[in-house]
């Protein structure tokens, strides 16, 4: 199961990095997320350099949608949201 791969998520962490000033958030969150989504690309049998462009657009992607997840009140978890963009980057 791919979301078991996801590490336990910190809400502390999700607000910090929201905001772009925080760059420590940052690449705390790049270095936990980023092999989540390089994961999710190579079991859906992309190669190696593939993977890493998933990985890339979808820190992309949690960069610039992250203050409107965090407004969310439709009780998905970080992990699925997260998931969710990997799969469908993956797809695309």
């Amino acid at each position: 199961d791919c979301l078991s791969d996801v590490p336990e998520t910190r809400d502390s962490l999700l607000l910090r990095a929201a905001n772009p000033a925080d760059h420590d958030a940052w690449e705390q969150f790049a270095r936990a997320y980023g092999p989540v989504a390089y994961a999710v690309a190579r079991r859906a049998g992309l190669q190696d350099a593939d993977s890493h462009d998933v990985a890339q657009q979808v820190l992309i992607s949690a960069s610039q949608s992250l203050q409107d997840w965090q407004k969310r009140e439709d009780g998905c978890r970080f992990r699925h949201w997260l998931f969710r963009i990997a799969r469908n980057a993956t797809i695309n």
